[in-house]
């Protein structure tokens, strides 16, 4: 990444890449392992009905009891992120659960029908010329410029707190802002959680400091941060509400 540097987005899309591979290859890894260790202290269980552990059997029995605890909230971790919902407080763990609400949820986002001046469309053709043609006359129409004849009397701020306003970005203000949001929150599409922004703090420091310092100067982000997306909220059966949800850094 040494030939990267400034590239904030490059790099996290060049990890989105790396961490994609991983998970294919090496994807029921931690499945394995759970496996592999209960199958082991079933082993050294069998062994004590028989005769007496020794140290070195009793410590490794130890460990792994350790290992499959720390493995199984990984496991749920993982469930809890994509299932994207409010965590039990209460309970069992129940993996089951949280794979259908990944379906369910999945299934939601479907957008099976849509409503076009008085008509319901439920053909899938239909369905995107008429979005494709809603944007084009939205986003094609004339801006119309509103002459504002208002005196309005603002409050005039004093010469330090417009220094604080003018001055550049600072490596505590930023983190102070990363950590004030909910690090369990994700923007849409496919982004990296707030999480991984703390997890990872001192490796990306830097990297959202000079991002948030070159927006400073040219007062402006890269194209592929500063987007947005338009993105349809099924709330009924019939769609009627477009959202645009702007991205965080992904």
């Amino acid at each position: 990444m040494e030939g990267l540097k400034g590239k904030t987005d490059v790099k996290l899309r060049k990890l989105k890449g790396a961490i994609k591979k991983w998970k294919m290859k090496d994807g029921n890894f931690l499945e394995r392992s759970i496996v592999e260790c209960e199958n082991r202290i079933k082993a050294i269980g069998d062994i004590s009905e028989n005769r007496k552990l020794t140290e070195l059997e009793i410590e490794e029995l130890k460990q792994l009891n350790i290992d499959v605890s720390e493995a199984i909230k990984l496991k749920e971790s993982i469930w809890r992120q994509n299932s994207r919902m409010t965590w039990l407080k209460e309970g069992d763990a129940n993996n089951v659960f949280f794979h259908r609400a990944v379906k369910i949820k999945a299934k939601r986002k479907m957008v099976l029908s849509l409503k076009i001046g008085n008509r319901n469309i439920k053909d899938p053709k239909e369905m995107k010329e008429g979005l494709i043609n809603y944007f084009k006359n939205y986003f094609g129409c004339s801006i119309r410029r509103w002459k504002m004849e208002v005196d309005l009397k603002f409050k005039l701020i004093s010469e330090e707190s417009a220094r604080k306003l003018e001055a550049h970005f600072s490596m505590e203000e930023i983190k102070e802002a990363v950590w004030s949001c909910d690090k369990s929150k994700v923007p849409e599409p496919d982004g990296f959680k707030l999480c991984f922004y703390r997890k990872c703090w001192e490796i990306v420091k830097h990297d959202l400091l000079g991002l948030m310092s070159d927006f400073f100067t040219f007062g402006k982000l890269e194209e592929s941060i500063n987007s947005s997306f338009i993105i349809l909220i099924p709330r009924w059966k019939i769609l009627r509400r477009f959202l645009s949800l702007d991205q965080f850094v992904w």
